[in-house]
């Protein structure tokens, strides 16, 4: 795995789950994992059929190459959660359903605080534009 695009990428938290997802789901898309691991079922062995074989062996190491970015983006208390679970799938479907409504809950927050915005008497124009561009 190529360090410089991982370094990019700071673990997830409780208040950067738009951002970490946006940014594994492209690093998993750019290596051609996200399509084939994450949106896509594991392929099915059949039996007396060598091309089923192989199509799961290569799903496999995907999987574990997927299952290997997200482990490594995510706290060790994080990690623990997730450790029994064996599809890179399964792991982006639990931390999504886990963070992505703690974001929704943040997005109102933010709309709430952005509609009662007032400027202070001590703040200078550009530091309340500043303010208001952070909470959009």
């Amino acid at each position: 795995m190529e360090i410089m695009n991982f370094a990019r990428i700071e673990p997830l938290n409780d208040s950067n789950y738009g951002i970490w997802s946006m940014k594994i789901e492209a690093l998993l898309d750019a290596k051609d994992l996200f399509e084939e691991v994450i949106e896509n079922e594991e392929p099915k062995i059949t039996e007396n059929d060598p091309e089923s074989v192989r199509e799961h062996k290569a799903w496999s190491k995907k999987n574990k190459e997927a299952m290997g970015i997200l482990v490594l983006s995510l706290t060790a208390e994080q990690a623990i959660i997730y450790k029994g679970i064996k599809k890179a799938k399964d792991i982006w479907n639990e931390i999504k359903l886990r963070f992505e409504g703690a974001v929704e809950d943040r997005k109102i927050d933010l709309m709430l605080e952005l509609t009662s915005l007032k400027k202070s008497q001590s703040e200078s124009i550009e530091e309340y534009l500043t303010r208001a561009q952070g909470l959009c």
